[in-house]
């Protein structure tokens, strides 16, 4: 019993996928809500603010395929199974706009 004791207190702790995803929504939440409140935008008014050049990053959050099929000009893609590499994609200057899509519900 010793031993086994041992020898899981020595194994290293790995972080599931799942847990990074949440920690990093968290984060994105945290630094958006408190400098103001999430707001749906609508297609034509993405277009408008992309027109009128307005600083954002624009995340596709469905399916390699479903993005493959057609995206938002710009978007990066970031499917729910990656979704933790999408910290290296978020700017630091949080002036920056990030908008979400996906395909929707069901």
């Amino acid at each position: 019993m010793t031993i086994r004791a041992r020898i899981r207190t020595r194994q290293r702790f790995r972080p599931s996928p799942l847990l990074s995803v949440a920690l990093l929504l968290c984060t994105v939440l945290q630094t958006s809500c408190t400098a103001r409140m999430f707001e749906d935008l609508s297609a034509r008014n993405l277009k408008k603010r992309m027109d009128d050049g307005a600083r954002m990053v624009i995340v596709d959050l469905r399916t390699v395929r479903e993005y493959q099929e057609g995206h938002v000009p710009t978007a990066v893609n970031a499917p729910p199974d990656k979704l933790y590499l999408l910290r290296q994609t978020l700017p630091a200057d949080k002036t920056t706009m990030i908008v979400f899509y996906c395909r929707g519900y069901g």
